[in-house]
């Protein structure tokens, strides 16, 4: 998530994320949003993305930084001519190790939310969502499991007081890691980059998450 293209970090940074996360042979790629901050970086989509290899995919969502350009849609063409696919506000059924998801992409406020699902049809509900503020929607529409970032982790973490900084309805409560709302497990990733380059105890954050089926 917020990989945030400036120009002011080379490329070469995201790509080097890329080819980590290939390193694992992940079966999905999920990317949360906030993708671009400045047209003259989308050249640079073809060349990052373009070799994010998945089993079953690559899915990506646009965030409020992406929103304020002065036209998105060339962000998601040049992140679907990458191989990436545009979960933005719509819902995708597919098959994974013989189980039945439902992958959802959830980028509210900052464009249209994806429609109401129906009562739970049996799938394994995966959303990705830019901001964790949509906690609510997850648990109102039985997500099982929300992907969102957002907030960096706060950008800076104060000892004793944690981060400095959370744009979330919610303040610092859900700034970064794991959260249990039932039914919705919620994890918020850190990110990789920001408009302001400085860290404080909050470094980046490349997200490997492993599910595994709980016995009955």
């Amino acid at each position: 998530s917020d990989i945030h293209l400036t120009g002011d970090v080379a490329p070469e940074f995201t790509r080097h994320a890329v080819d980590i996360a290939n390193n694992w042979r992940p079966e999905m790629f999920a990317l949360t949003g906030d993708i671009i901050d400045h047209p003259s970086c989308l050249d640079w989509l073809s060349g990052i993305f373009g070799q994010a290899r998945a089993s079953d995919g690559c899915y990506f969502i646009l965030g409020n930084h992406d929103a304020r350009m002065e036209d998105a849609k060339p962000i998601r063409r040049a992140m679907i001519d990458a191989n990436w696919i545009d979960l933005g506000g719509k819902h995708l059924s597919k098959q994974m190790r013989g189980q039945s998801v439902t992958l959802i992409g959830n980028e509210a406020p900052w464009f249209p939310a994806p429609a109401e699902l129906a009562s739970s049809d049996g799938s394994f509900r995966v959303m990705l969502s830019h901001s964790p503020d949509q906690i609510t929607w997850a648990q109102q529409n039985q997500i099982q499991l929300m992907l969102a970032g957002h907030t960096h982790g706060g950008q800076g973490r104060l000892p004793m007081l944690g981060p400095v900084l959370s744009p979330s309805v919610y303040g610092s409560r859900y700034a970064s890691g794991q959260f249990f709302r039932q039914p919705t497990t919620m994890h918020v990733t850190r990110g990789l980059s920001g408009t302001r380059l400085m860290r404080i105890n909050c470094p980046p954050e490349l997200s490997l998450l492993t599910l595994r089926a709980m016995n009955s």
